[in-house]
Order: C-alpha cells, then sequence, then structure tokens
C-alpha cells in the first residue's frame, strides 16, 4: 500500500483559511469602528448644522470616537486586500486623521481602539 500527500495542497488550503479568517477579522473591525462613529458616547459641545442652521449636532470630546454627522467618515471605512492573510482597514473620508488629532483638534480615536477590542476578542494579533 502506498500513501502520496500532497503537501502543495495541503499548504494552499490552510493558506486560503488563513486568508478567510483574516478576512473575518478585518470586517469585524470595521463594522466596530462604524459602530463606534455612529453610537458611541459624545459628550462634546453642541452646535446647530445644517442648511439653514437648525439642527442640532452634538460633537465628540477628546479621546471619545468622533461624532458621525454627515456619514461620510463611516463611509469611508473600509478594508483591502493587500496579499494573502493580509488585509488593511482603512479609511477613505478627508478628516480620517482625527484618529490621531489635527493642528487644533485633539485625537478621537476610533480605528486603533476597535482593532485591538476585535483582535482581542478573536485573538488576532494587534499591533497598534
Amino acid at each position: 500500500m502506498q500513501i502520496n500527500i500532497d503537501l502543495n495542497a495541503i499548504e494552499a488550503k490552510a493558506l486560503q483559511l488563513a486568508d478567510k479568517k483574516c478576512r473575518d477579522v478585518a470586517i469585524r473591525i470595521q463594522r466596530e469602528a462604524r459602530r463606534m462613529v455612529q453610537e458611541g458616547p459624545k459628550t462634546g459641545r453642541i452646535y446647530m448644522t445644517g442648511k439653514r442652521g437648525n439642527i442640532p449636532h452634538q460633537a465628540s470630546a477628546p479621546g471619545e470616537a468622533p461624532a458621525t454627522d454627515t456619514g461620510n467618515l463611516v463611509r469611508g471605512i473600509n478594508f483591502v486586500h493587500i496579499g494573502v492573510a493580509h488585509w488593511r482597514i482603512i479609511s477613505s473620508a478627508e478628516y480620517a486623521n482625527i484618529e490621531f488629532g489635527r493642528a487644533r483638534v485633539r485625537p478621537r480615536p476610533y480605528m486603533r481602539p476597535s482593532a485591538k477590542k476585535i483582535a482581542e476578542q478573536t485573538g488576532a494579533k494587534y499591533s497598534g
């Protein structure tokens, strides 16, 4: 009796499974980041917005996830396939860098806390 094992097929299947797992983690991070922006507590100042200036908006305070207003930030949070088992979470909104703060705005983290939370839940490696 002879048994032949195709190690290349086994490796290919393992890489396919690893890539799928990484994609699943990326989706969860995307959802969590979007949730933080849309639902998280906001305790910043309240001001009027809208075309006529008649819609109240509560901003986020420093250290909180940004408060959603137009939805551009949330719509811009996506993930990109870089390579096998390598996915990147991105935000394409022009003000996505609010994560780290800007000239006169202190940081409003939402991506790093999301990645850290999901990494802890899934056992994924977090290096933020």
